[in-house]
């Protein structure tokens, strides 16, 4: 008795997804730099899904915290920061699998962030990233010299209300002089940021500055402060004299001797 054996191959097919068998955010687009204040704004997220695909949840997430979800037919529902302020028009909601749009009335700083669309299905996902900053230009700078010392002085650059925090530099006669630099501890709440510097006296008359920049805005402003020198003849101390651009006068003596008659 002979024994055949039958021998059954089976195929396996690899399928490789390409690029048009897969959800595709178009765009993402929100603005990337904005004024303080400023508003309606849309942050808009275009996708295309295929045919196929099942299962669709649209979220948003700032700085990778989840702010909105949307999961068709249901109403979308925004949360964290931005829970209340989104807007809900129609237009806006009626294209669930092509368009998610976020309408907000007033973009304030505390908004800034790093946004994420992210469209999710049963078969697939896909997301997409970009960055909004939110910009408020220098409220006040105040700029002035005291007596440190008998033969240095403290130099302060302080300002007021800028977001984001800004840099600043303090110069003498065109050079950068180091100090140090504070913040407030909430500087959301409380925005301001101070540089302090200890110097040797000038031996001329000079000009001090303050550069205030804010370099993801391309913000820059430099207060000024003109510096006098007058030596007092016949005694060891000097009498000097600073005062800004602005008129605001600041006036110190230098004095071992402590004689107001100097003035």
């Amino acid at each position: 008795m002979s024994i055949s054996v039958g021998i059954l191959l089976i195929g396996i097919t690899t399928v490789i997804l390409s690029a048009g068998d897969a959800i595709q955010i178009k765009s993402l687009e929100l603005p990337s730099l904005i004024r303080n204040g400023s508003g309606p704004v849309e942050f808009v997220c275009i996708y295309e899904l295929l045919n196929t695909d099942t299962g669709l949840v649209v979220n948003w997430y700032r700085n990778a915290e989840k702010i909105y979800q949307w999961i068709p037919p249901l109403a979308p529902q925004d949360m964290g920061i931005v829970k209340g302020l989104i807007e809900y028009p129609w237009e806006n909601i009626n294209r669930p699998h092509t368009h998610s749009i976020l309408r907000i009335n007033k973009v304030t700083t505390n908004l800034a962030g790093d946004y994420t669309c992210s469209v999710t299905t049963f078969q697939d996902e896909a997301t997409k990233s970009a960055k909004m900053i939110v910009y408020v230009p220098v409220n006040d700078v105040k700029i002035e010299t005291e007596n440190h010392n008998e033969t240095h002085m403290n130099i302060l650059c302080e300002t007021y209300g800028a977001h984001p925090p800004p840099n600043l530099k303090i110069f003498i006669a065109g050079i950068e002089i180091e100090g140090e630099i504070s913040y407030s501890r909430n500087y959301d709440e409380d925005a301001w940021i101070r540089h302090t510097s200890i110097t040797n006296y000038p031996k001329d008359s000079t000009l001090i500055e303050c550069e205030i920049s804010i370099p993801e805005v391309d913000y820059k402003r430099r207060e000024k402060l003109f510096y006098e020198y007058y030596p007092c003849a016949g005694h060891s101390s000097s009498l000097f004299v600073s005062y800004s651009m602005s008129d605001i006068e600041y006036c110190m003596i230098n004095s071992s001797s402590n004689e107001s008659g100097n003035k």
